[in-house]
């Protein structure tokens, strides 16, 4: 689904826009049992570079939470015991959230300040004084409350409305479990950022990192 719309509050009277909304369902059992993927995106067309900050985490959901999930149930018996659902499926061995080996929690764009992001492809020799960084580029995209944050307000809004319509339906014992995807997409390169022991930043072109929602 394009120009997907959501609300960021129930009583948000004006609604905002994701670029893309996919959803895809697997039923696990013949009964009324499904694993429903929620893919959101949002796109930019940048052709500045965007440099993500990296860090290397303990790839533990103690210290880097638990993907966007929510449905039914919540909870699983193993070991005599009731466990959370991240616990009983084991997330941390196989889910993408885990076994990357970089997080990223800071970005920025670098792009010519008399150009915008208007500047590739120029063959004009420039100066590092000529460039600038930030989440506003060129003073007219906010990449985080037009990129990141949004895409936090369209997952909330999504469990929401799952939430909101679980609650009319008062179901019986069945598996609904919804998974969230958050995704932000750019034309431009990506770069990783990484500080190591001796604290002398590391650059690395066509970054894949996570990049925490939260």
């Amino acid at each position: 689904m394009a120009n997907y719309q959501f609300r960021r509050a129930k009583d948000d009277p004006t609604p905002r826009e994701l670029d893309i909304y996919g959803v895809s369902a697997k039923r696990i059992t013949r009964q009324r049992d499904f694993i429903w993927l929620s893919l959101l995106l949002e796109c930019k067309n940048l052709r500045c570079p965007l440099v993500f900050f990296a860090q290397k985490e303990i790839r533990l959901r103690m210290f880097l939470g638990s993907p966007h999930i929510s449905g039914l149930p919540r909870h699983g018996f193993a070991r005599n015991k009731y466990v959370d659902l991240e616990d009983y499926l084991k997330l941390e061995r196989f889910h993408h959230y885990y076994y990357r080996g970089k997080t990223s929690t800071q970005f920025c764009a670098v792009w010519n300040r008399s150009e915008g992001d208007r500047n590739v492809g120029s063959n004009k020799r420039k100066k590092a004084d000529d460039y600038t960084t930030g989440q506003k580029v060129g003073g007219e995209i906010d990449l985080y409350k037009d990129g990141i944050l949004k895409l936090v307000q369209a997952v909330s809004a999504d469990k929401r409305e799952y939430a909101a319509r679980l609650a009319k339906e008062k179901p019986a014992e069945w598996v609904e479990l919804w998974f969230y995807y958050p995704v932000f997409v750019t034309s431009g390169s990506l770069y990783e950022c990484f500080i190591g022991k001796r604290g002398v930043p590391r650059y690395r072109g066509n970054a894949q990192l996570i990049v925490e929602f939260e």
